[in-house]
């Protein structure tokens, strides 16, 4: 095949040590005498400090070259006035990441000085402290300022609050990137009967972009030994993020522990599990009527104390416990082990709290989607994975996700849809659009903020290592 003429191309060179992809570099041209504008991505990655050839459609058009990349821009080198585009809304075309082209040049990519690319160990910190945020009820037109404050200083530089959103807003990754479960400790019963315990079952509708906008959901039910049960339902639309949490009123009237015990009782599988769904409905990612990508079932109790997992507990709770220890001690021994480790799980009950079992099922694509994204390996569910979900589903009045969104094709609202309807009728939906984009998975536990600091703090060391 042969090369494009040079005076029918450009040239792009990465001087950057980041791999630039195919949808972080957009050509646009249009055509003056037949009024159309045509759009595409590059055709390949271009590798730190490699080049790769653009042709272009037409000598005789006008050609733009966008960078989408977060923290970079392209190299300025000619006259202000030879880079001003010959058609564009002043609103649309920002010199630092549109390029006017002109065939048989070379255009450079380079990190902005002003507000270079982030480490991906602190985009992964900050989807954690926003997370954070999120699940401590922090005001969603709040989440974004605080979570610039809790970050190091040397995450943030010099950057202001606007230049770090910028750097990280667009960071967007498939769900199973964010999708972090916790370690599960293997404890028996599954529903502890000595100790307070919460059960929390997670909807999630991800990746989803029904008429080019994106439409997540996740809906969250935490029941808890106390007899009390909450909802939380969370949604990105386009950006716009929402929350609503509210009691149910058909679940708060009913026997709820009664049938989980139930559920679980009939349960002998394994106690940390996974299985897939195929979706072989969704042709495309504008469709409505998509399976769910996440449904979780997670049952959660204080952590037992013993002397091998000590390091997990607050320094307040080790200093109590070990201040007993001597004065048994001085004391001749009074108490015996076993009755101390019966007294120590009074004194440390609700921290930490840990999951002793998981079970979950991830939507992957059916066989219309293999050409374009390969194939997964399917897992069916065992008997009782199905019948324990499918009696979640039962009890809480879930149906597929066009029954619970109400997002459209006129389907039939399920119970808990109709029930979070008629309630968010007469209550306040918490909103906000000053959020970075970020798939709606919530509620996780925060186990991997620590190993993220010492990626930073690791990074930072040998950012001045180059430096020296």
């Amino acid at each position: 095949m042969s090369s494009p003429h040079p005076n029918l191309s450009v040239t792009l060179v990465n001087s950057t040590d980041f791999t630039v992809l195919p949808s972080e570099v957009i050509y646009r041209h249009s055509n003056d005498l037949i009024s159309s504008t045509y759009s595409r991505s590059i055709s390949e990655p271009i590798q730190p400090k490699a080049s790769q050839l653009i042709k272009l459609r037409s000598d005789s058009s006008n050609h733009v070259l966008i960078i989408r990349k977060s923290g970079f821009r392209w190299k300025k080198e000619r006259a202000e006035e030879e880079t001003k585009p010959k058609k564009a809304k002043a609103m649309d075309f920002d010199e630092k990441t549109h390029l006017n082209l002109t065939p048989g040049e070379t255009y450079e990519i380079i990190t902005d000085p002003d507000n270079p690319p982030l480490p991906a160990c602190a985009h992964d910190l900050i989807s954690t402290e926003i997370i954070a945020c999120l699940e401590n009820g922090v005001p969603l037109h709040q989440v974004w300022s605080t979570t610039v404050e809790k970050l190091n200083p040397e995450v943030v530089g010099k950057r202001s609050k606007g230049d770090l959103y910028q750097v990280y807003k667009c960071d967007r990754k498939n769900w199973t990137e964010w999708y972090k479960p916790p370690s599960v400790v293997n404890l028996d019963p599954i529903v502890p009967i000595d100790s307070p315990y919460r059960v929390e079952v997670y909807w999630r509708a991800l990746d989803r972009f029904p008429g080019g906008n994106a439409d997540l959901h996740t809906f969250c039910v935490r029941f808890s030994s106390d007899d009390t049960v909450k909802a939380i339902k969370y949604s990105n639309w386009d950006g716009e993020h929402s929350r609503f949490s509210y009691v149910p009123p058909r679940l708060s009237q009913e026997n709820f522990l009664e049938s989980i015990g139930s559920l679980f009782s009939r349960y002998t599988g394994p106690k940390d599990s996974q299985f897939t769904n195929l979706d072989s409905h969704s042709r495309d990612s504008d469709e409505y009527d998509t399976e769910w990508s996440s449904i979780e079932v997670l049952v959660f109790s204080p952590l037992p104390w013993s002397t091998s997992n000590y390091r997990l507990f607050s320094s307040q709770k080790r200093s109590e416990i070990f201040t007993f220890l001597l004065v048994n001690k001085r004391l001749g021994d009074l108490l015996s082990r076993d009755e101390l480790q019966h007294l120590f799980g009074f004194v440390v009950t609700g921290e930490p709290w840990i999951a002793r079992f998981r079970l979950h099922q991830k939507g992957i694509f059916g066989n219309q989607w293999r050409m374009k994204y390969g194939k997964e390996d399917h897992i069916e569910p065992t008997a009782e994975q199905r019948a324990l979900l499918d009696g979640f589903n039962s009890l809480v009045g879930i149906d597929r996700v066009n029954n619970f969104s109400d997002a459209g094709d006129g389907a039939t609202p399920c119970k808990a849809a109709v029930e979070l309807n008629q309630l968010s009728r007469y209550s306040p939906i918490e909103t906000g659009s000053l959020l970075p984009y970020l798939q709606p998975l919530y509620f996780r536990n925060q186990e991997r903020s620590n190993t993220l600091r010492e990626e930073i703090q690791d990074y930072e060391e040998d950012e001045e290592d180059e430096e020296d």
